[in-house]
């Protein structure tokens, strides 16, 4: 048995599962669920959880007597209303001046010192490689043309962080367009009041290199 404390019918579904998406047995997936392995979908279907994953790799190993492999670890930081004033093509690292898109950079490099990406989170363009080379746009996310969830799995799945263990520097409104790509994302912004309020987070998490704790707040405005 593993430390997920799975039931013989509780395996059996997520070993079945297609793509992430399982079916089953339902006092079965009752349990899957209120463990955080399987989240149930506004659709009506129901779709295994980065910490379902883990514990499908656990059975797995502890079955062929391997190690579990290590669920990779991904920081999501929000872009900014700032940007170079260049009508050119250049590297995400060095497009988005905005304080508070550094302050989350500097956090994220503590999250990942021992491990793991950082990614920039567009709402246009959606996720975000540091190398890639884009032109400065304007554009806020709820604007016609913004990024779905549908597009953000779409690349998770060509990036390979579909099952990563996710965490998003960002207000309230990319935070939980990221939450229903990862359901158990770590969202340290959301609900904060305020910019002051979103620095001393991420001043704790930069000196830290942890997310810390707390209790939900209201909604924050969501940047560019």
């Amino acid at each position: 048995m593993t430390e997920y404390d799975l039931s013989p019918t509780g395996a059996k579904i997520l070993r079945g599962n297609e793509s992430g998406l399982v079916d089953g047995h339902g006092a079965a997936l009752d349990k899957l669920v209120a463990d955080l392995l399987v989240v149930r979908n506004p659709d009506g279907t129901k779709t295994m959880t980065p910490k379902g994953f883990q514990a499908l790799a656990a059975l797995e190993a502890a079955a062929g007597g391997q190690a579990a492999p290590p669920v990779p670890r991904v920081v999501l930081v929000g872009c900014s209303a700032g940007k170079l004033a260049t009508h050119q093509p250049v590297a995400v690292s060095d497009l988005y001046t905005g304080s508070l898109h550094w302050a989350c950079r500097r956090a994220a490099q503590a999250l990942t010192r021992t491990g793991g990406r950082t990614l920039v989170l567009s709402g246009l363009h959606g996720l975000l490689e540091l190398d890639a080379r884009i032109t400065p746009y304007e554009h806020q996310l709820g604007a016609p043309g913004s990024v779905t969830a549908d597009r953000l799995r779409e690349q998770a799945a060509a990036l390979g962080i579909e099952q990563a263990q996710v965490t998003v520097l960002a207000p309230s409104a990319y935070a939980d367009l990221v939450a229903q790509v990862w359901p158990d994302t770590e969202k340290p912004l959301a609900g904060l009041g305020g910019i002051g309020s979103m620095r001393r987070v991420l001043a704790q998490i930069a000196a830290t290199g942890t997310v810390p704790d707390r209790g939900p707040k209201a909604p924050a405005r969501a940047g560019r």
